[in-house]
């Protein structure tokens, strides 16, 4: 179809719900890009990936920091200026859009295969929070789901920096506690950090979203942009490390007859009360299995 000047409201979403960065102001430059590329008539955001040798993703990430059209099309309009369509529901590229910039990322090149187009080495990535709440809408299954209600819990408490308290018992600390075989001083030892008092210490907690933003840093440092299949993948393993200590004290308690783990002393069944009650309220990632 024809560039042609809207017929009805282009779909568009205001960033300002992901949190910070968001919204990026009107005249927003990224850091560390090659060309400000201005756009022309016919020109896509695929013509200009393959024009620049970059990612198509990695391109409007590099802009917007965030690839979700609805949002994309807030910054289309309202940062490049874009004032034609093709088809009544995405802004597109055209002359008349001002000031109609695009920024092109820094040139180093590294292609990963799992996410099927090229990663740009560049300093000024998306932020944590956003690209996890990207990803965590496309895996699939059991899985997925609990994963999207981690994200809703992160959202809940205020989204970057305060989802990076978010805590799990550690599942091998989980399981070395709850095991019938393990006796009541073996247990204290294992809590001595806080003389036995709940909720254990920090040599019991992961933080899932403070240790995947570490990581993250710790890849800027080398210069490398974190492909969606590596969140993914971190999103995954914590998933599956906090279902490995839930399911955990559930067996442990299901094996007593439901008598909340009374049968192996009154440590475990404390301990039980208190992930329970942890699960019960509305700020703790066990609360994803309620």
């Amino acid at each position: 179809m024809e560039l042609h000047v809207p017929n009805r409201p282009i779909i568009m979403k205001s960033p300002h719900g992901l949190g910070s960065p968001h919204p990026l102001p009107p005249d927003y430059t990224p850091t560390n890009y090659s060309v400000a590329h201005r756009v022309k008539d016919g020109e896509r955001w695929e013509t200009l990936a393959k024009k620049y040798q970059v990612g198509v993703k990695t391109l409007i990430r590099f802009n917007f920091k965030t690839t979700i059209p609805d949002h994309v099309n807030w910054y289309l309009g309202l940062n490049v200026g874009c004032n034609k369509t093709t088809d009544d529901l995405n802004w597109a590229f055209s002359d008349s859009a001002q000031p109609g910039i695009v920024y092109i990322p820094g040139k180093s090149i590294t292609f990963d295969e799992k996410e099927g187009e090229n990663i740009v080495v560049c300093g000024d990535q998306l932020d944590v929070y956003e690209r996890l709440l990207e990803v965590s809408k496309s895996i699939p299954g059991v899985v997925g789901d609990r994963i999207r209600k981690m994200m809703d819990l992160a959202t809940f408490v205020g989204g970057d920096p305060k989802f990076k308290q978010l805590w799990f018992y550690d599942p091998n600390k989980i399981l070395a506690y709850m095991q019938f075989h393990t006796d009541n001083p073996t247990r204290r030892s294992m809590t001595s950090s806080t003389n036995g008092a709940m909720p254990f210490g920090e040599d019991w907690r992961w933080y899932p979203f403070l240790s995947i933003v570490q990581y993250v840093v710790r890849m800027e440092l080398r210069n490398y942009c974190i492909p969606d299949s590596e969140f993914r993948r971190l999103l995954e393993m914590y998933e599956d490390n906090m279902t490995k200590g839930w399911n955990t004290i559930q067996r442990t308690i299901n094996a007593t007859n439901g008598s909340s783990g009374a049968a192996y002393g009154a440590l475990v069944e404390a301990f039980h009360e208190h992930v329970n009650a942890l699960a019960g309220t509305k700020i703790h990632l066990y609360s994803i299995y309620r």
